[in-house]
């Protein structure tokens, strides 16, 4: 079993995520299938260091309502560890969020990615 400790802001899969996502900042490029890539890559990498697993696109029900979050963190045992939405650098997360609640039931674990300008 791995250990419960923290990566620091320094760790290189921290410096990885913020170096690739300047790289495409520089680029001019803001849409959600471009920059969710570097957090994406970001949550595989740390996943790991728990023994998790990052499943991308699964399926699941909610209250009764079909959901597909863009990734999932499941343990070992497939238990469900968190849930990850990307949103485009130009959204408005608040509306955003009320868009989705309206739309039903949500995950308990939703973790937002907002790629920073």
């Amino acid at each position: 079993m791995t250990g419960h400790s923290l990566i620091t802001p320094t760790h290189r899969s921290i410096r990885r995520y913020y170096e690739n996502g300047a790289a495409l900042r520089d680029q001019g490029v803001l849409n959600e299938m471009s920059v969710r890539s570097p957090f994406e890559s970001l949550l595989q990498e740390t996943a790991r260091l728990k023994d998790w697993t990052f499943i991308a696109e699964l399926s699941g029900r909610s209250g009764g309502a079909l959901i597909r979050p863009d990734g999932t963190l499941r343990d070992r045992n497939s238990l469900p560890r968190g849930y990850w939405e990307a949103k485009d650098t130009q959204d408005d997360l608040d509306t955003e969020i009320k868009r989705k609640i309206a739309r039903g039931p949500l995950h308990p674990w939703v973790l937002p990615m907002i790629a920073e300008e």
